[in-house]
């Protein structure tokens, strides 16, 4: 499969991406965030589920605050500029 083909079938996806402002970089972030929430949802306190993934990843709690809230953001599917 050609780079052409490939885009062309992942074209709504990338639209909805750009779209949203969405770092495709965060791709290495996706077991950080599960774990994050996993944890938020067994301590019950985000201050203590960001200092244990904090830990856990080696990265400063404001750095993992920021990776979380870009990762918890909402995402707009359906919004076709035209």
């Amino acid at each position: 499969m050609k780079a052409y083909e490939f885009i062309e079938l992942i074209k709504g996806p990338i639209q909805t991406i750009i779209r949203n402002g969405i770092k495709i970089d965060d791709i290495v972030y996706l077991e950080l965030y599960k774990d994050f929430i996993t944890v938020r949802h067994e301590l019950g306190s985000n201050k203590a589920a960001l200092l244990h993934t904090a830990k856990k990843y080696k990265f400063s709690r404001l750095k993992v605050k920021r990776i979380v809230d870009r990762m918890g953001k909402v995402v707009i599917v359906n919004n076709k500029k035209q």
